[in-house]
């Protein structure tokens, strides 16, 4: 009897816990984003008002024709150099005189001060564009620098301050270096244009005050065009900050290089890259292995045959919105900024983004990603930019195998498990719940060795792990009856 009694209560203890396994909910590899995801509109709504409404900065249309001298004769271009300014007169001052008369180079619908030069100029002080006016207004070719003589490296370099849209195009900024305290370009205003600029050696680069600025290229729903990447990106480097945007809203500027920046003394952050402080939220990558400390950030899908078929980055529910852009570049785990441009992907409906490599990018067909290579991203929508992610990642990732029939395999980490696919396979896995394992009996004991393996969906649409408990229960508890029965008549 006493036999008896402990094959009813081994009985009884494993029914217990194994239909707890079964309806407990299982970490999946690829974690599903919590629903319902925001769109690109609620997403955005959830943003704190900004101090500029956008009322005070109406939209405007501005020519492609305003983005070139192409149009201005050699003989209307401004020279600009040492041999061109009296000695007796400080250069800023006659910079500041040149850049004041805009209204005498009209070109088409657009004021154009194209500068000829070959060499940067040393300012001691900075120049102010303070436009009112009723076209666009371009200057190119301008390049100069902070004087290192003056003790006092505060002052902005330029401040653009105009109601009328000012169009930057081949224009290079530098400051003085790590010493520098000040800003090369302050922007205010709205619908101001910076494209093909170079700023470095400044505290901050660019200062961002205004609203609907743009600095770089634009792709929107047309694919990225290297060579006009190549012409008209800004590049931030060596600065203390890159790009601080401070004030305004609406602001762009999803494809440019800015990397290097870092604070002597202070291991930099992609902060020191692009620092938001206007209550955009910033995208967090989903880490792509369960270890933390791998850093991994790319999901792979592969075939039968072992080519990847899918490459994906999973964002956070909430950071991202469906439909927005995402730009992936290049960085490494120092500075965590953009150094070279990677790809860009639109978030779908399960925070994922899937991604393809351009041509400059060899990935062999049979490999997640690199290893060696890191990646930073940032989010991009028709009404602003983010900052870039916290911090880089490994352009790799666990590959999951869509197979046959049976299912997927979770191919990275030596052992494996199968289970039904359901939706589009990516980022719908199935992990394996170990049961059963009541050993070998002995002497008479409760019999029933082996193991038994249960496939417990990592989704809400399958309800598969539920419905084994339940008739693990049914089926189990006619036998607790009889040994109870056969206890009672002992």
């Amino acid at each position: 009897m006493k036999k008896k009694t402990l094959c009813f209560l081994s009985a009884l203890f494993f029914t217990i816990v194994f239909s707890i396994s079964l309806n407990a909910e299982p970490r999946p590899l690829f974690p599903e984003a919590s629903s319902p995801r925001p769109t690109v509109a609620e997403h955005e709504a959830t943003i704190p008002t900004i101090t500029r409404p956008s009322e005070s900065c109406p939209e405007v249309s501005i020519p492609a024709t305003a983005f070139t001298c192409d149009d201005v004769p050699e003989d209307q271009k401004i020279p600009f150099g040492p041999d061109f300014i009296p000695a007796a007169r400080e250069k800023h001052e006659v910079l500041q005189e040149m850049l004041n008369a805009y209204s005498t180079h009209l070109h088409g619908d657009t004021f154009k001060l194209c500068f000829v030069q070959s060499d940067p100029i040393d300012l001691r002080s900075g120049v102010i564009l303070n436009y009112s006016a009723d076209k666009p207004i371009l200057i190119s070719g301008l390049k100069i620098q902070r004087d290192p003589a003056v003790a006092d490296s505060s002052f902005p370099l330029v401040t653009i301050n105009a109601t009328s849209p000012v169009i930057f195009y081949d224009v290079i900024l530098a400051g003085i270096g790590p010493a520098d305290m000040g800003k090369g370009l302050v922007i205010s205003g709205c619908n101001h244009r910076i494209l093909n600029m170079v700023a470095h050696g400044f505290g901050e680069a660019v200062r961002l005050e205004g609203s609907k600025i743009v600095l770089g290229p634009l792709f929107d729903g047309v694919p990225f065009d290297e060579a006009q990447f190549e012409v008209k990106k800004v590049e931030l480097f060596d600065n203390k900050i890159g790009l601080h945007w401070v004030s305004g809203e609406k602001n762009r500027f999803p494809f440019n290089l800015i990397h290097n920046n870092v604070q002597e003394g202070i291991r930099p952050t992609s902060g020191n890259g692009i620092l938001v402080e206007t209550g955009i939220v910033k995208p967090e990558i989903t880490l792509s292995d369960p270890d933390p400390a791998k850093k991994e950030g790319l999901f792979c899908v592969k075939d039968e045959a072992g080519n990847i078929v899918s490459r994906h980055l999973r964002f956070k529910s909430g950071t991202v919105a469906i439909g927005q852009e995402v730009i992936v570049y290049e960085s490494d785990t120092f500075y965590n900024q953009a150094s070279n441009y990677l790809t860009k992907c639109t978030v779908d409906d399960r925070n994922n983004c899937s991604i393809t490599f351009p041509s400059h990018v060899t990935i062999p067909a049979k490999k997640c990603g690199d290893p060696d290579w890191y990646f930073i991203a940032l989010a991009d929508a028709p009404e602003q930019s983010s900052a870039y992610t916290a911090e880089a990642l490994k352009l790799d990732g666990p590959v999951v195998t869509v197979g046959s029939d049976e299912g997927i395999t979770i191919a990275s980490s030596g052992s494996s498990a199968t289970g039904e696919v359901t939706g589009d396979g990516v980022g719908e896995t199935a992990t394996a719940a170990s049961g059963g394992g009541s050993g070998g009996g002995s002497g008479g004991g409760c019999g029933g060795g082996g193991q038994s393996m249960a496939i417990v969906p990592a989704n809400n649409h399958n309800t598969l792990a539920p419905s084994l408990g339940l008739w693990w229960l049914i089926f189990t508890a006619p036998a607790i009856l009889v040994a109870v029965r056969i206890k009672k008549r002992k």
